[in-house]
């Protein structure tokens, strides 16, 4: 029977060794359309990049984290109590969430907002600087959102004003769309378990 359970483990290993998995914490700074496929595949595309490949990111497993949820009438923030982040990594990363383009490295988000639909899997936008990400994402399939400047600011000051600033946290709408902020490891908007 242990020869079962531990064969799928080893097979992974191989395969990872073989296809050139690449881990979270190894790509470089910078922003990231991460897509979350149904059969449990992780892929990154650099934004400022066109028409790079899609790198092929190991799994992670979830950290059983405490978690701290408090609701803001029909919002919510959770907190990760214990995971500090890094201030320089998280706050170029928000820099960047709100500033970064694809065409021009300018005005991602800006003041017009900008729109995120995720389609058949999850969309996922992340900003990586020194180990730590920003990102926004929509939470489930088939979903358009808007972000933009303000509502960056306004995702921020709620998870500041519930959890420590350098905490890894995410702020919620009432909606599947998320700002938060983590370690790059951190397995985040998952919906359904594909990290």
């Amino acid at each position: 029977m242990r020869f079962f359970t531990t064969l799928p483990f080893m097979a992974t290993a191989v395969l990872g060794l073989a296809t050139g998995l690449v881990d979270r914490a190894d790509l470089p700074d910078g922003g990231y359309v991460f897509n979350h496929y149904d059969n449990g595949t992780v892929t990154a595309l650099p934004l400022d990049t066109p028409g790079a490949e899609e790198i092929l990111i190991k799994p992670i497993v979830p950290k059983a984290e405490p978690e701290a949820e408090h609701g803001i009438q029909k919002r919510w923030v959770t907190c990760s109590p214990g995971n500090t982040l890094d201030p320089a990594g998280v706050d170029e990363g928000v820099r960047q969430l709100q500033s970064f383009h694809a065409t021009n490295s300018k005005n991602w988000a800006g003041p017009g907002g900008r729109y995120l639909s995720s389609g058949d899997r999850n969309a996922v936008i992340r900003f990586i600087s020194r180990g730590m990400m920003v990102y926004y994402c929509i939470d489930t399939k088939w979903w358009t959102g808007n972000l933009d400047i303000a509502d960056i600011d306004y995702a921020l000051r709620n998870m500041d004003s519930v959890c420590r600033r350098y905490t890894a946290s995410h702020f919620q709408w009432d909606s599947p769309e998320i700002v938060g902020k983590a370690d790059v490891n951190l397995a985040v908007c998952c919906g359904g378990g594909n990290c």
